[in-house]
């Protein structure tokens, strides 16, 4: 009886993963029709035009001359909107033009920072230069982060300022930029993260306990898995028949990759639970949080943490290729 009841968890577990790999591979095309992605050397929105959606662009030099009915979020050398955002903008970059309006909040981080139009919301803004032009508005609270800060624009809020002593360096409009998308990518690792927890927490669990049962050899069918997939799938683009089964196995190994990123790091705050307290623990939103942060932190650190990364993803990918065998052979 008790094998019975083995047989049918794994198999409502498979259900449930195969509803995870439709459900994420079609992801990008739901996204893709609320959002709209660039990334290329340059981009230009040209005047008169505009973006119905949001825009998620990232390049060399980007210029945004036309409006967008939505959210803007910008990374580039030199990111320049003249145009309008009806909602809320965040800008990463060397040099930051904006004159135009922003509906919502703006937060931006870069070399150097210029701010002529009217923000309706709050603003954050950091860099190595940060200059409020005259004509500019703030309905909201302004914080500025910077080495050389000038304001002239009207704040309707709270007014905090943060300005570099004279002596130190301007490495801070840097790290500023590096630090700002450090952040956003770990808030959407936790929030990856939870999603695949909230709705397949069982499927989860099962992944988690096979890495860590048998790590090593989950390491190896990881490692096997993500260099033989990728030859498998261009043997398959290779004959006209397996074209579609080439664009199968090529969405379901990244959507694989993209949800062993999120397992890996629930993995990784399963076992500093395990140290921290001794002993068998469940997961929780605790060991979802500390398991993302710190799997972010060790992205950033050279060598060692990029070895810990590359290890632990390979444990989780491998136990989660390797699902489909145990569920013939439990």
């Amino acid at each position: 009886m008790g094998r019975k009841v083995k047989k049918w968890y794994v198999e409502i577990d498979m259900k449930k993963l195969l509803i995870l790999i439709s459900a994420l591979g079609l992801l990008v095309p739901l996204v893709s029709l609320a959002a709209e992605f660039y990334s290329g050397d340059q981009y230009l929105l040209p005047k008169g035009a505009s973006v119905n959606s949001n825009l998620y662009i990232a390049g060399g030099t980007l210029n945004i001359e036309g409006n967008i009915n939505g959210d803007l979020t910008a990374a580039g050398g030199n990111v320049n909107v003249n145009g309008n955002v009806a909602k809320s903008a965040m800008l990463a970059g060397g040099t930051i033009n904006i004159s135009g309006n922003v509906g919502d909040s703006l937060r931006v981080a870069g070399g150097e920072v210029t701010i002529a139009g009217q923000v309706k919301g709050d603003v954050l803004a950091a860099g190595g230069r940060v200059k409020i032009l005259p004509g500019a508005v703030i309905g909201g609270d302004l914080l500025l982060a910077g080495g050389d800060i000038q304001n002239q624009g009207v704040v309707h809020g709270t007014v905090k300022q943060y300005t570099r002593k004279p002596g130190e360096n301007h490495a801070g409009g840097l790290l500023g930029v590096i630090g700002f998308w450090w952040v956003m990518k770990t808030l959407m690792g936790i929030v990856l993260a939870f999603l695949v927890w909230y709705f397949f927490g069982p499927w989860v669990s099962q992944v988690v306990h096979a890495a860590e049962t048998n790590f090593g050899k989950e390491i190896l069918r990881g490692l096997l898995g993500l260099i033989g997939i990728p030859i498998l799938v261009v043997v398959a683009f290779v004959t006209i028949i397996g074209i579609p089964i080439g664009v199968i196995g090529l969405l379901l190994y990244i959507v694989t990759i993209v949800v062993s990123s999120a397992v890996a790091a629930i993995l990784l705050g399963r076992y500093v639970s395990l140290w921290y307290k001794k002993g068998e623990s469940h997961i929780s939103w605790q060991t979802i949080v500390i398991g993302v942060l710190l799997y972010q932190i060790l992205k950033i650190i050279p060598f060692i943490g990029w070895l810990v990364v590359a290890v632990v993803f390979l444990a989780t990918f491998g136990s989660i290729i390797s699902a489909p065998y145990r569920r013939f052979f439990p």
